[in-house]
């Protein structure tokens, strides 16, 4: 699986950066992390590629509903 995850926070304090992946079988390679700081709110950034333990259904998304 390959995905982005982003998060806006306080600086210095970036979530990310202390993030478990729960339900994996392996992180294979975290790339791209960008953090930006402006006007006292910072924006962080990771693309993941990992192998998951989970059957995703994917067939609805973008469009897909929370439970």
């Amino acid at each position: 699986m390959n995905y982005w995850m982003w998060s806006v926070h306080p600086p210095g304090n970036d979530p990310l950066d202390d993030i478990e992946f729960v339900g994996t079988k392996q992180v294979e390679d975290i790339r791209l992390a960008r953090t930006t700081e402006e006007g006292g709110v910072a924006w962080s950034r990771r693309k993941v590629r990992a192998t998951v333990l989970h059957h995703w259904s994917l067939e609805n998304v973008p469009f897909d509903r929370q439970s």
